[in-house]
């Protein structure tokens, strides 16, 4: 492996790290064309991509047949303690800002639901954070939070807009007729990223009323 500047050579390139991604979802390995595909770029691309972070150690090729065959090197101390980290830190990023949320919130909700571009996948750097909080239908409105100080840190701490909603969890089973395209756009597009997921609220029922 380089040991000068080995980060920048290793991230410089996006498509190394998508070939990580995807190698990593596919332990038994990949052919190069079937690599190219997954990742969305040519075949010249990924020839020369494999090439080099097979040189580097951080990927495997073994001969099978007349193919062959990727991996990642999982013993690899790159793999180990950097791509492995940054792929776990953006597969949790959101999962970690919801339960960041629920935390601070004085008043608990059902679901924390992220919906709009985010959700997505189709964001820009400067798109709003829409998020949906369910709250039980006895839950007062004078108990249920007031998001102005979250909307305040999640513009501080990831330099996004906030544009949070409240709702009974009635409201959102049952949408009066003006809300009703609102929520059919959440329901199919949305993700919940704190508390019960779409179809547990969707199916939830209040034993206690």
């Amino acid at each position: 492996m380089i040991f000068n500047n080995i980060i920048e050579k290793l991230l410089t390139d996006p498509i190394h790290l998508r070939v990580f991604k995807t190698l990593r979802l596919h332990p038994e390995g990949l052919t190069g064309r079937t690599l190219g595909v997954l990742v969305k770029t040519s075949s010249f691309k990924i020839n020369g991509v494999v090439r080099f972070l097979v040189a580097l150690g951080v990927i495997t090729q073994t001969v099978v047949g007349r193919a062959h065959l990727y991996r990642l090197n999982e013993h690899h101390i790159l793999i180990q303690d950097v791509i492995n980290y940054l792929i776990d830190y953006e597969t949790n990023l959101l999962n970690k800002l919801g339960e960041t949320i629920m935390d601070q919130l004085p008043r608990k909700p059902l679901s924390i639901i992220l919906y709009g571009s985010i959700a997505r996948g189709d964001e820009a750097p400067l798109s709003d954070v829409d998020l949906l909080l369910i709250y039980k239908d006895n839950a007062k409105p004078g108990l249920i939070s007031q998001t102005a100080p979250m909307i305040e840190w999640i513009n501080r701490n990831y330099g996004n807009t906030a544009s949070i909603r409240q709702v009974f969890i009635s409201e959102f089973q049952k949408p009066e007729p003006e809300h009703k395209t609102l929520i059919r756009n959440i329901i199919k597009e949305g993700k919940s990223i704190a508390g019960l997921t779409i179809t547990e609220i969707l199916n939830y029922h209040d034993k206690n009323g």
